[in-house]
């Protein structure tokens, strides 16, 4: 299902939050204080399976587009 446009905006505001360098991407570690300030206290490989899952095409880092087809999944 399509997240609405309100939680679009949610989503965006907290990947943009986590987005510390403010590329429009986040890395791993930025990926883990995420996941860490959403309540989910996950361990390391865990986080990077998750991160992996997440990085559809294999860059190394997580796009706006790839955290709300993942966000929308599940």
């Amino acid at each position: 299902m399509a997240p609405r446009q309100d939680e679009l905006q949610s989503l965006k505001a907290a990947f943009d939050h986590a987005d510390g360098d403010s590329n429009g991407k986040i890395d791993f570690l930025e990926f883990a204080t995420l996941l860490e300030k959403c309540g989910m206290n996950i361990g390391t490989a865990q986080a990077q399976f998750g991160f992996q899952a997440i990085d559809t095409d294999n860059d190394g880092m997580i796009e706006l587009d790839e955290f709300i087809e993942w966000w929308s999944a599940n």
